[in-house]
């Protein structure tokens, strides 16, 4: 009980020798309800059953535990429940200690209690202090409470103050314990929960929270102080039902605390669980090296892969898109074609450069091997002819790099124009153009041939057809012996 706490022993053993054991049977009474009393007792064997007015059971007292001790205080004259010796064979033995005997004791050893009786009369002060505030009820957000209550007064008188400094651990008490169920208020300041050996932090709670001494005790958790200084209440669930039972104006605000104990329980169950969770995580098992290794060689691949796709896109970044071995080169060229034959069918160019680019499409200014050649060689009969040659003008490629059906060119940078003019391409100016293949070498023409009669489609037999409407057979039959469309 808090009324001896700090006592010398010496004082405490000569104080005890004026007192004496008393005996209950079982069902005894030992003190009523609204009967007036002046003693504090203490349980040494068996139980004891607080009732109340109907005789309905409160709670149990078992050894080691004490009631009446703000009877003995002097601060409450009435019995808020009724005691009465458990059911046990034995019954109960209490020793009684009344609030004269406190007094004798301090009067026989004078100077030698100065400290007991400084500690008596500070938690006299203490007690009618917290009557004047209303705690610890006054700490809770409890709906309809009001502090001039009697029941607010009665349970200030038998709450426990702690207090705390900034380091200190407070273990709760086990609802299994002498005194039954003990709950706790935080008042002021602000506390850590604790969990496991190693000091694992939970949550932090500050004032107004409630804290549910038997959960926390039976998942082992603790409560440290992180601030300077902190203060709680403390009081017993036993002593709490006594006041609402004793007092019927309690009974509005009652409820709206069983509601906030219940939202309590369940917050620090959830947390107190994931708490555990996490211990077992933590916890050593025999897979951990191999666990930690496997973890290593994962985050060595992620990091190559993620070095090998940052390499890649630096390169394709310098080099520009490119899908096949041909792409890079035909990029370079201003008027290659996405398309075979051209949109639109053969129209007549306008010299004829275009009329190579339209005819061997993609392949006409290909690089390898020896494309290039092709290309100046239609510059340089273009320039011969006194033709303005190809249309070549800024414009930014797709979005993949490559040309689109329809369009104008797959050169990012340059594209050509298509010949504006619509007349039917001619047999004459075709063999004329094709006299651009005779400055390259055997080789490179045959290469560009080959290429050409590859990729021409079935629609190049209109082509044919169209000029020997136009041209006759003669210009058919040098179509066929080496012109632009033979292979």
């Amino acid at each position: 009980t808090p009324l001896f706490q700090g006592w010398r022993r010496e004082v405490l053993t000569f104080m005890i020798a004026m007192l004496s054991e008393t005996n209950y049977a079982p069902g005894a009474l030992l003190v009523e309800i609204g009967r007036p009393g002046d003693s504090l007792f203490a349980v040494l064997h068996g139980s004891v059953e607080l009732q109340d007015r109907e005789g309905a059971t409160l709670g149990t007292l078992l050894a080691g535990s004490t009631f009446g001790e703000i009877a003995a205080l002097g601060l409450l004259e009435s019995r808020a429940a009724s005691a009465r010796a458990g059911p046990g064979a034995a019954g109960c033995c209490v020793l009684r200690v009344s609030a004269e005997d406190i007094q004798q004791a301090f009067l026989d050893m004078e100077e030698a209690a100065d400290h007991e009786h400084e500690v008596y009369w500070n938690l006299i002060a203490s007690r009618k202090e917290q009557l004047e505030q209303g705690v610890p009820l006054a700490c809770m957000d409890l709906v309809g409470l009001r502090i001039t209550d009697p029941c607010v007064g009665i349970l200030a008188l038998h709450a426990e103050r702690i207090e705390f400094v900034s380091g200190d651990l407070w273990s709760p008490l086990a609802d299994c314990g002498p005194s039954g169920a003990h709950v706790s208020v935080i008042d002021s300041g602000q506390l850590t929960l604790e969990f496991g050996q190693d000091g694992r932090e939970v949550m932090p709670m500050g004032a107004g929270s409630i804290l549910l001494e038997g959960l926390l005790c039976d998942f082992k958790a603790r409560l440290r102080c992180l601030t300077s200084s902190a203060v709680l209440f403390r009081f017993r669930r036993v002593d709490m039902l006594a006041v609402v039972s004793s007092i019927p104006t309690s009974q509005h605000w009652y409820y709206a605390y069983r509601l906030l104990e219940r939202r309590a329980r369940e917050h620090l169950t959830s947390r107190m669980g994931s708490a555990i969770g996490a211990g077992r995580v933590s916890a050593w098992h025999r897979g951990d090296v191999e666990i930690r290794a496997w973890s290593r060689r994962r985050q060595n691949s992620l990091q190559k892969a993620s070095a090998i796709r940052r390499e890649k896109s630096e390169i394709g970044a310098s080099l520009g898109p490119t899908s096949f071995p041909f792409e890079e080169s035909l990029l370079d060229c201003p008027g290659a074609q996405s398309t075979w034959p051209p949109p639109g069918g053969w129209r007549r160019p306008a010299s004829a450069s275009q009329f190579l680019v339209a005819a061997l499409g993609p392949w006409a200014c290909a690089s390898p091997p020896g494309f290039g050649v092709l290309s100046r060689a239609c510059s340089a009969s273009a320039s011969r002819s006194g033709s303005k040659g190809l249309d070549c003008r800024p414009r930014s490629g797709s979005a993949a790099g490559l040309p689109r059906a329809g369009s104008k060119g797959s050169c990012p940078e340059r594209t050509m124009q298509r010949p504006r003019s619509s007349a039917v391409l001619s047999p004459s100016e075709g063999m004329a153009s094709c006299g651009a293949l005779q400055g390259m070498r055997p080789e490179v023409a045959r290469h560009a041939r080959s290429h050409k009669a590859s990729s021409r489609p079935a629609s190049a037999s209109g082509l044919a057809a169209r000029t020997r409407g136009e041209g006759g057979g003669a210009e058919a039959s040098s179509e066929g012996s080496g012109g632009v469309g033979a292979p």
